[in-house]
């Protein structure tokens, strides 16, 4: 039994069955919900059970509260023209009455960290490169998913980082210096009229080992929690997981400031991508702000403002030091 409720202040649980039956043709009946794997203000994750005639079926109901996550079923739609064993199945999807509801077909895995294995860090990296590059094409002719430009990014990100330490300089104190954000700003600006402004591909903003498994039967990886991706360039995407796996080995390479963890997921994602590592260098020291500032969207509709400050420096923090290694 699980240990979490269905949150019927947000959705009806026999609202979300009846959704369930009418999204399926011969569906006669909707068990569950079987286990609810997620239930909190802006989203329910859980597991039912779908009678067709003699068959049943084990789907997994994605419903998200927040209006971040409308460009979903897009997104999805999208990544299923891959036909690819690294991404759950898509089966329907829907935004109805503000919120959006998404069925998957059920995966037997294990999370990525919790093997804690630098092999399946490393697997996760190089999947995500080859989902990117085999989207890249097909993203380029979408209008229906996010777009963040290199050239939108030059305009919002410098105003994004002023706005900021103007509003928490005084909670920040000597952590972060005016000449430290006039230096953010300046190098951020010129990393972005150098990369390569033709890459681009999804951007996961969440790619971490909780949004990947390992599939018990194949060993493959699957990459999933794809709901507020955008389109942009594509190497950001790795800088969430760059800084998890940090910790399984803090021996720094003192040219680049990556640890021999890091720099394996590096290699293993560039080789996909037949790109030098000086791009990705730039693109990470980047990264943290456009992970900053895409969150603040989310932060923002589910009240998190008192966070703001840790996040925000934290952030900025770790492009101040990205930048020292560059020099």
């Amino acid at each position: 039994m699980s240990t979490l409720k269905w949150n019927n202040k947000k959705v009806k649980l026999e609202k979300a069955r009846e959704w369930i039956k009418d999204s399926f043709d011969e569906c006669v009946e909707v068990i569950g919900p079987i286990e609810i794997f997620r239930s909190n203000d802006w989203g329910i994750t859980s597991l039912f059970e779908i009678k067709t005639g003699q068959d049943t079926k084990s789907v997994v109901l994605k419903i998200g509260f927040l209006s971040i996550f409308k460009p979903s079923v897009s997104i999805y739609e999208t990544l299923s023209k891959l036909h690819s064993k690294h991404l759950p199945t898509f089966l329907c999807g829907e935004t109805k009455e503000n919120f959006t509801w998404l069925v998957f077909e059920k995966f037997d895995a294990q999370l990525v960290r919790e093997l804690d294995s630098r092999s399946a860090y490393r697997k996760m990296g190089k999947t995500m490169g080859r989902i990117q590059k085999e989207l890249a094409p097909i993203v380029k002719l979408d209008d229906k998913i996010p777009s963040l430009p290199i050239g939108k990014l030059a305009v919002l990100l410098p105003d994004f980082v002023k706005d900021k330490y103007a509003k928490y300089k005084g909670v920040w104190k000597d952590k972060l210096s005016n000449q430290d954000v006039k230096v953010i700003i300046e190098n951020v600006t010129k990393i972005l009229s150098q990369l390569n402004e033709k890459l681009v591909s999804i951007h996961h903003l969440d790619f971490h080992g909780k949004n990947a498994a390992i599939d018990n039967r194949t060993g493959e990886v699957i990459l999933f929690d794809f709901e507020e991706a955008v389109i942009t360039h594509p190497f950001f995407t790795l800088d969430k997981l760059l800084r998890e796996v940090k910790e399984l080995d803090k021996v720094t390479d003192k040219n680049n400031g990556w640890t021999s963890v890091q720099q394996d997921i590096i290699h293993a994602y560039l080789e996909v991508f037949g790109k030098s590592q000086k791009e990705f260098d730039l693109a990470m020291v980047v990264a943290p702000i456009v992970e900053a500032y895409l969150g603040s969207f989310f932060i923002k509709e589910v009240g998190w403002e008192n966070l703001e400050p840790d996040l925000y420096l934290d952030s900025f923090m770790i492009t101040k030091e990205r930048l020292s290694l560059l020099s």
